[in-house]
């Protein structure tokens, strides 16, 4: 929720400097050179430059929201060196804002629980098919956390015919 915000009030951010920011190189309503230029490159080149702090690991992606902040801090600095200071303050309390008090709000955000489910399946040993239903498991995007495998209703025992409850 914060990264997307921050991503948002960035790219207005940028939007409102590029069209209010360099009134002084227009020349009676004749655009004297093009001055959106300038937040364009700045705003591709920092989004270059946040992409450096983002990482993935364990599929796991960490730093969008400090990228977010970079891209945001740009357009700051942009705000404030186009003369727009009262708008580059109202921006950084919104930055403060979202950054502090939207983890607390988004406590009374409902989330999604997650459901566990007991599948018990019977097989024939020596067919690979408990390994079939672990990859089908998984590509289905089914999480497995537990796999017990028991032999005629014994758990460990020899037998032809195998059992296998997945939690």
């Amino acid at each position: 929720m914060r990264t997307y915000t921050l991503v948002g009030v960035a790219a207005a951010l940028f939007t409102l400097v590029s069209k209010y920011g360099f009134t002084n190189v227009l020349d009676s309503g004749r655009v004297v050179l093009d001055p959106s230029r300038v937040p364009a490159q700045l705003a591709s080149g920092i989004g270059f430059i946040g992409g450096g702090v983002i990482f993935m690991r364990r599929n796991v992606v960490r730093g969008l929201t400090t990228a977010a902040s970079v891209w945001l801090t740009a357009a700051l600095g942009m705000a404030c060196g186009a003369g727009l200071l009262a708008l580059a303050v109202a921006t950084t309390l919104g930055h403060f804002i979202i950054m502090f008090v939207f983890p607390r709000l988004l406590r009374f955000v409902p989330h999604a629980r997650r459901t566990t489910t007991t599948l018990a399946v019977s097989y024939i040993e020596g067919q690979g098919i408990l390994r079939l239903i672990l990859v089908t498991c998984t590509r289905l995007r089914f999480a497995i956390d537990h796999v017990r495998v028991e032999r005629d209703g014994i758990r460990g025992g020899p037998s032809q015919a195998g059992g296998v409850s997945l939690t």
